[in-house]
């Protein structure tokens, strides 16, 4: 299986995971299905379970109420499907794939691969008979059929159903036939580096499992994931090895899993990123900005790791002028690891936003004011973006919500899209009773001993920040307001405010969402494990 297929497959299997899980406990006895060098395995249990629950639950009641179905039960092919079995689409659906569906690769070139899906024998007699399958021979004992188009090949094995291109018809005939002229054929269950990869995901209220491997000996790659529940949210569970895994873990520098910098309590989502590479491709040609010292010596060897990257707000009473709403602000800061390093990134910025203002200049745009300012102490610069903003956008409440801020704070040199969120910075740095890192205990992410890169997203900030934008659209633009009522608004504003309501509405079911990485110890140091938590309220 060649690298580009193999991290399809793996995409595949992470979509069908996440996108699927939320079932009743499962194994991965699915495994005994497939041949023992399978190169690819997702099963899935109950997803009839998944369905009813998925009905009930409060989210999908306020995306119907919205005009969203998830899913394509009502929708083209399947419905047509549907009408041809005589059922309901929902029923249709439980039918065919609501007890067991097992995704099988192989490990050739181009990846065969066979969907077996468990269906009562009447329903597949009835959909051979509804859905104009023809006859094409027998593999073993089981009859063989063929989609009136001729692309794919089902084959009925009791209460099993396995599905294949016409072109896969190898691999189909391998699973189909296993522990048929031998009862005791190895199967995926019983190979070594199976179990003793999914034996490294944690047991218990398992969803989904999925396995994926390329390759052999050293040069192996391997890929295992589990999902488990966790009320209505997700727990998601990987480890792996490659090549690039490897070469990320090679770049692993000094940092915690819970340094987000200076940041302030009131932020809403950060990433933290362990990685640190001293000398990228193509570093010198920053040097002309940091003459006559070196971008690369000067400047990223005055740096380490990590590098944090974040989402925060600033409250609409402290926008000068006034706004009626929360202003988002998104920035980055990086840890300097000497005192000469935050004087070259000024020096750096300074030269950049300079031939920015030129550039705004020539296309006739009022360019931004830069100025000096001190706050408890650190000093910082000021690119404020309000004269180009309101001769873009011909709104005057929206001259303060460009006010880029930059400048050292403590161990960091941060950079924020406005100077009241940096200055918020400024204090967490100075009375850790405001900062990020005391609210630790609160976010999904967890202290690892090596760890690659942590994120978090906090849903109900979000929805508060975007519910404080629909009220100023709602007092303000009251006509594109009241079309975005509607399911398809004409109006381009309006359906910008009717995906804001959504996307608000949709965070408010929703509590952290946290995401993490980090490398193994000891003899596990080449394996990458990582962890998805989407809690949900």
């Amino acid at each position: 299986m060649n690298a580009t297929r193999m991290y399809w497959s793996m995409a595949m299997v992470v979509c069908l995971t996440v996108t699927l899980a939320a079932t009743p406990t499962l194994g991965q006895d699915g495994a005994k299905w497939a041949p023992a060098d399978a190169a690819v395995f997702v099963q899935i249990d109950d997803m009839a379970d998944w369905r009813q629950q998925w009905m009930q639950d409060p989210l999908a009641e306020f995306l119907r109420d919205e005009g969203i179905e998830r899913g394509k039960h009502h929708h083209g092919a399947w419905v047509k499907m549907s009408e041809a079995m005589d059922m309901e689409p929902e029923a249709l659906f439980d039918a065919f794939f609501g007890q067991r569906i097992v995704l099988l690769g192989d490990d050739s070139e181009d990846t065969a691969f066979v969907l077996l899906t468990t269906m009562a024998a009447d329903v597949s007699a009835k959909a051979i008979d509804a859905l104009d399958l023809k006859a094409d021979g027998r593999i073993g004992d089981h009859d063989r059929f063929l989609t009136p188009d001729g692309r794919t090949q089902v084959v009925v094995d009791g209460d099993r159903v396995a599905m294949a291109r016409k072109d896969d018809e190898a691999w189909l005939r391998e699973v189909v036939l296993l522990g048929v002229d031998d009862e005791e054929a190895p199967t995926l269950a019983d190979d070594e580096a199976f179990k003793q990869w999914m034996q490294r995901l944690p047991a218990g209220d398992r969803a989904a499992v999925a396995f994926a491997r390329e390759g052999d000996g050293d040069d192996e790659e391997i890929h295992a994931l589990a999902c488990l529940r966790d009320g209505r949210g997700l727990d998601v569970h990987y480890a792996g090895t490659s090549d690039k895994l490897d070469e990320m873990v090679d770049h692993m520098g000094e940092g915690g899993a819970l340094e987000f910098g200076p940041l302030p309590a009131s932020t809403i989502g950060a990433t933290t990123i362990n990685l640190f590479d001293p000398a990228p491709k193509g570093a010198e040609r920053l040097d002309g900005l940091v003459q006559p010292h070196s971008f690369k010596d000067d400047v990223l060897g005055g740096l380490e790791a990590p590098t944090v990257f974040f989402v925060g707000q600033v409250e609409g009473e402290s926008v000068e002028p006034k706004t009626a709403f929360d202003v988002p602000v998104v920035g980055m800061a990086v840890k300097l690891g000497d005192d000469d390093v935050s004087e070259h990134i000024d020096t750096m910025l300074g030269r950049a936003m300079g031939m920015m203002r030129m550039g705004m200049r020539a296309q006739g745009v009022p360019p931004f004011e830069m100025s000096e300012h001190s706050h408890e102490g650190v000093d910082y610069h000021v690119a404020d973006f309000g004269d180009a903003i309101v001769k873009k956008t011909e709104r005057e409440d929206l001259r303060g919500a460009l006010r880029l801020a930059m400048g050292r704070i403590g161990d960091w040199y941060v950079i924020a899209s406005h100077d009241d969120f940096f200055r918020q910075a400024i204090a967490a740095d100075k009375r850790p009773g405001l900062a990020l890192s005391g609210q630790a205990a609160l976010l999904p992410v967890e202290q690892k001993a090596r760890p690659l890169f942590g994120t978090f997203f906090r849903a109900p900030m979000m929805a508060k920040h975007l519910e404080t934008w629909l009220s100023y659209w709602e007092q303000e633009r009251p006509t594109a307001f009241e079309a975005a009522q509607d399911r398809k608004p004409a109006d381009h504003e309006a359906r910008i405010i009717r995906c804001v309501r959504i996307l608000a509405g949709s965070m408010d079911y929703y509590d952290t969402v946290g995401m993490q990485a980090w490398a193994g110890e000891g003899d596990e140091a080449d394996i990458v494990y990582a962890r998805v938590q989407i809690r949900r309220r």
